[in-house]
């Protein structure tokens, strides 16, 4: 008897807990959401052009006011990002597909205007691609795999190679 009541009260303990972590995360959001809407009232938001890569996956990209606002604009994303595959991982109520989706997306549209903007263009993009990476569909990541196979040439940092015998854990 005693048994199942201290069970019983580990399950309640470990349910409250996931709910003030989810009440937590839900709080973030709303801040980062908040910041992003101010950030936008400073900032341009990015232009949709037409890809100059001809890609059949994301026709249409994204230019910047610059690569600094590209940046910023991209890290949001990604923080985003986090932040909705936290609140999916704890089985939050919610639905965020879409705006899952969208802020890969997001990314995905940044990397070749980023590209294109100098010897550090890479580096902007470390954490977003990174993200993207590890949460996102297998199709985007090996989108994101040719992006980077293009760096390498340029910025041998780049390169995601494991050693022999390791497998690579976001490219599955």
């Amino acid at each position: 008897m005693r048994d199942a009541e201290t069970l019983k009260r580990e399950k309640t303990s470990s349910v409250n807990a996931t709910q003030r972590l989810i009440g937590r995360t839900v709080e973030l959001r709303h801040q980062v959401c908040l910041w992003a809407r101010r950030f936008e009232t400073l900032m341009p938001p990015p232009e949709e052009v037409q890809s100059g890569m001809a890609d059949d996956l994301f026709p249409t990209v994204y230019r910047f006011a610059d690569h600094v606002v590209a940046s910023i604009f991209n890290c949001y994303w990604a923080t985003n990002l986090v932040i909705l595959e936290a609140l999916r991982a704890a089985q939050y109520e919610k639905d965020y597909s879409a705006d899952f989706e969208s802020l890969i997306d997001n990314i995905c549209k940044s990397v070749e205007y980023i590209s294109g903007t100098g010897l550090l263009a890479p580096y902007y993009l470390a954490f977003p691609l990174k993200v993207v990476l590890m949460i996102g569909p297998h199709v985007k990541k090996m989108w994101i795999k040719r992006w980077l196979d293009r760096f390498v040439e340029s910025y041998q940092v780049m390169a995601y190679e494991m050693p022999e015998g390791l497998k690579h854990v976001w490219l599955d």
